[in-house]
């Protein structure tokens, strides 16, 4: 391994890391629920951006927006919430 890719790593680390002690300093003034909601509609507007940018459009139909609710539901939201929650009870 080069040293680009060493610091790579070592960069990945400290924004993976440095996110759960952000998480812990929220948590103790906000519920899971807000600093979930917060953290996707910070989420939102960067990704929405990135899709303008690239020429991608949002879906039209309201099957296909059912569809990523579940999705976003089952696979996004439910699992931060669960977590943050985890971290709220566990010491």
């Amino acid at each position: 391994m080069t040293r680009r890719d060493w610091g790579l790593i070592v960069a990945l680390a400290v924004l993976w890391g440095s996110g759960f002690i952000l998480i812990e300093i929220g948590l103790r003034s906000v519920p899971p629920n807000t600093l979930v909601f917060a953290r996707m509609a910070l989420a939102a507007p960067p990704l929405l951006l990135l899709m303008r940018m690239r020429g991608v459009m949002l879906p039209t139909d309201i099957k296909s927006w059912a569809m990523l609710s579940v999705l976003g539901t089952l696979n996004v939201v439910l699992p931060f919430i669960l977590c943050y929650w985890g971290m709220t009870q566990i010491s």
